[in-house]
């Protein structure tokens, strides 16, 4: 029987423990919360994140119980999409998108699952958002020196700052390609993590997202797929940040086991 995900934000986090058992956080990429109407929603916004707990749903209830808690579908939709964790990968997830009036019951569910308050204050007060995930790890042709990396200056980052990230690098001729680390083989990759204000974060996903091949999350086709990883700074402040894994077959590219693309 195929596993049922149920990713929660807003006034549906309070998902009934009797049909879903909550198993983690995870985020909805390229969305924001916004407050519309009277009522907190999510709207499309490149490089921004929904922060959302996932729910192991019950699989022989099914989704049932959630439709009639949610009214689904006379007062609300639900949706596919896919769900990031911290670590690169990704799970397929069903939301609903239920217009949340309750504010201070929104608030006690964020702190209760040890959520990030900024975003959900920034749209009850009707502040534009800001991005979680405000950084992006660079490991090849877009770092500082490279043939890229003007893609990267046109878009006036705040900082460049070194930086590590666990993952394999490839070498793939003219570029590389990060895959993830994997629990048997451990490894790290070298590279920089740069950082963007809210609306030039906006400008260079969308160009980095073209210059890396990326479809767009759920498409297929893609030669790299923008990912979620933990990056590690000189000092050893861990930040999260946005990245491009490769998809494309690396069966026979070599590992450079140093990490570093640069010789």
């Amino acid at each position: 029987m195929a596993r049922r995900l149920h990713l929660a934000y807003g006034q549906t986090l309070d998902t009934p423990s009797r049909h879903a058992i909550a198993v983690g956080h995870a985020f909805l990429p390229d969305r924001a919360l916004a407050f519309i109407d009277g009522g907190l929603d999510i709207v499309e916004r490149p490089g921004h994140v929904v922060e959302g707990i996932v729910f192991d749903v019950d699989p022989h209830a099914g989704w049932k119980p959630l439709d009639l808690k949610y009214g689904h579908p006379e007062s609300c939709e639900r949706f596919d999409g896919e769900a990031l964790h911290a670590d690169g990968t990704s799970v397929p997830v069903r939301a609903y998108a239920l217009r949340s009036h309750n504010v201070d019951a929104i608030r006690r569910a964020y702190c209760a699952h040890a959520m990030h308050l900024a975003p959900l204050d920034a749209a009850f007060e009707r502040r534009p958002p800001q991005s979680l995930v405000p950084s992006l790890f660079v490991y090849g042709t877009l770092m500082r020196g490279e043939s890229r990396h003007t893609s990267v200056l046109r878009h006036s980052p705040q900082s460049v700052l070194p930086a590590t990230c666990r993952g394999r690098l490839v070498d793939l001729g003219d570029y590389p390609g990060m895959l993830p680390a994997g629990d048997d083989a451990p490894a790290t990759v070298l590279g920089e993590l740069v950082r963007f204000g809210d609306e030039s974060l906006i400008a260079a996903v969308r160009r980095i997202d073209a210059i890396e091949g990326f479809r767009g999350f759920g498409a297929d086709g893609s030669l790299y797929i923008r990912r979620l990883v933990r990056v590690t700074l000189g000092d050893g402040a861990v930040h999260l940040a946005w990245t491009y894994l490769y998809a494309g077959d690396a069966g026979l590219a070599r590992w450079i086991p140093s990490g570093a693309w640069r010789p």
